[in-house]
């Protein structure tokens, strides 16, 4: 829903903290503020509105409002999840390219993201297009080759010394 996601934007929040102020998962929050997605549940929209401090009325009438003079600003704009998971793809892509070679995939990453000096990449948003970056080769990966099959790299050093 536009109305939720500019308030997210004017607020500076992201789906994550939405998600925990809310008491909704962060995939809840992401599904349901998609441009083409499913409505959102009452208990839900309820739940962000109370989040970002907006109430449930206020948002359905500034919904109706903007339905009556066909009014969308954020119509085809990809989100912040789109944005995030069009670079994490970019970069996906670009590894599986070039996985093979270590400075390759420096270079991967740094020529698909951030190399101006925008604000919306936040540390946060980078964080995030990688992790989108690492669940495409994953499931790349995983449609290539059976589940069942043992993952072929050892562990670098033993699961219980690693720093929880």
């Amino acid at each position: 829903m536009a109305i939720i996601r500019e308030a997210m934007t004017k607020r500076n929040v992201l789906q994550k903290d939405l998600a925990a102020a809310s008491g909704l998962s962060q995939t809840q929050v992401s599904v349901r503020l998609r441009v083409i997605g499913p409505p959102i549940p009452n208990d839900q929209l309820a739940a962000m509105c109370e989040a970002l401090g907006m109430t449930v009325d206020g948002v359905l009438e500034e919904a109706r409002t903007r339905a009556a003079i066909g009014h969308s600003p954020t119509a085809g704009t990809p989100d912040e999840d789109e944005q995030t998971q069009a670079v994490g793809r970019r970069i996906a892509a670009s590894l599986w390219v070039g996985c093979d070679d270590p400075d390759f995939i420096v270079l991967a990453i740094d020529q698909n993201m951030f190399r101006d000096d925008n604000r919306f990449w936040t540390p946060s948003r980078k964080q995030l297009a990688l992790m989108w970056a690492l669940h495409d080769l994953a499931y790349t990966i995983g449609r290539r080759y059976p589940i069942r099959d043992p993952f072929i790299l050892k562990p670098v050093i033993e699961p219980s010394e690693i720093v929880p």
